[in-house]
């Protein structure tokens, strides 16, 4: 017969083990979507955040790739943007769809979750409430004195209520074990969002340093992994492919340009041409011209000389290209004047051999008079 009943080393495990582990209590006041008779949090919301695509009168690219069907799209998404900005509580869905009972259901609820991912609404002020946090925490920072450039913390942070913390997330917030089991999170949160502070956690981390050079070198090498593993140093051929595939380059903003270690057309044969050429077609004519100007002035700043020189270059060559073309239009003028010239000796022999047989029918045509 089982034994239904568990025997005490079970029992331990699940009741002294089990409660250290960070998602052994349930995550609690998390947000709903469906129900608004639910008691409304306290928290301070803000004006949702602002992105370059986005565009109120239209809808951008990025809106398209996402959404198949864009039919009343922008009406519903103006109207969600707006109500939330006129009163900047927390907007529910229950209370977006009784407002719009004329559009389909499954329409409002993509657009509000789409809104409410990206923080254009339901914008919580998280800066406020961990002001203090942030004050006391050690950001993650390369250590210079290591070969292989692996981030490490210089301290740890602190966690709300002033103990260290045990636990990190991407986003920089520490929080002690206790807390973290209580579910004293930002509400946005959940406990797989935080990492245990560990050497072999944080050497997977990137930095914007190494995710610039796994950029560079794709562009370099290609899929040729090795070579891209290589030129990052840090990481491995399967983290660059994995981090390559789940890198958001749609909205990541890589404002470090400083790490970059080589600059574009470099290899090319005349670099600023090239430069040119591809900010002309591919961003816009005006932004190649005002570099081109920019060029100019830097080349006449830095050499007096070298613009005269360029001039008295182009001049040269000007006047070879255009005696080039007079040798071509006197050669063109000589075949015309040969082809006139041979198109009136043949009218003429065509004339001649016409008077000619004028002589012919006449002599025939006497000749047959004299016979009546």
């Amino acid at each position: 017969m089982e034994n239904v009943y568990p025997i005490y080393e079970k029992v331990e495990f699940e009741e002294i083990y089990g409660k250290k582990r960070p998602n052994a209590s349930p995550v609690l006041n998390t947000p709903t979507f469906m129900f608004d008779n639910l008691e409304k949090t306290s928290y301070k919301y803000t004006s949702g955040v602002k992105y370059k695509w986005f565009k109120k009168e239209e809808i951008s690219q990025y809106e398209k790739n996402y959404f198949l069907e864009t039919n009343n799209y922008l009406e519903i998404r103006n109207y969600i943007i707006e109500k939330y900005e006129a009163c900047m509580v927390f907007v529910t869905l229950n209370e977006i769809c009784k407002e719009l009972k004329n559009f389909n259901f499954m329409q409002i609820y993509r657009i509000y979750t789409f809104l409410d991912k990206l923080k254009i609404i339901n914008n919580r002020d998280v800066i406020q409430e961990c002001t203090e946090t942030i004050k006391n925490i050690d950001f993650l920072v390369e250590n210079k004195q290591t070969t292989d450039c692996v981030p490490v913390f210089t301290g740890s942070g602190k966690c709300k209520c002033e103990q260290e913390g045990d636990f990190f997330s991407k986003n920089n917030i520490f929080i002690c074990k206790k807390c973290l089991t209580c579910g004293d999170y930002p509400e946005n949160m959940n406990t797989s969002d935080f990492y245990r502070i560990e050497k072999e956690v944080i050497n997977k981390i990137w930095s914007k340093k190494e995710e610039i050079r796994l950029l560079e070198a794709i562009e370099k090498f290609g899929d040729d992994w090795t070579s891209v593993s290589n030129y990052v140093e840090t990481k491995s051929k399967q983290e660059c492919i994995y981090h390559f595939i789940m890198i958001p380059l749609l909205e990541v903003n890589l404002s470090n340009i400083g790490f970059a270690t080589h600059m574009p057309f470099l290899l090319s044969s005349n670099p600023v041409t090239h430069l040119l050429v591809f900010l002309s077609s591919v961003v816009h004519p005006s932004v190649a011209a005002s570099v081109a100007k920019m060029c100019i002035k830097e080349i006449s700043n830095s050499s007096h000389n070298l613009l005269k020189t360029m001039l008295i270059e182009a001049k040269r060559k000007a006047l070879e290209i255009i005696e080039l073309e007079n040798k071509k239009i006197k050669r063109i003028n000589d075949v015309i004047d040969e082809c006139l010239t041979n198109l009136i000796l043949l009218k003429v022999k065509n004339l001649k051999r016409l008077f000619s047989s004028f002589e012919v029918v006449k002599d025939e045509l006497i000749e047959a008079r004299k016979k009546l």
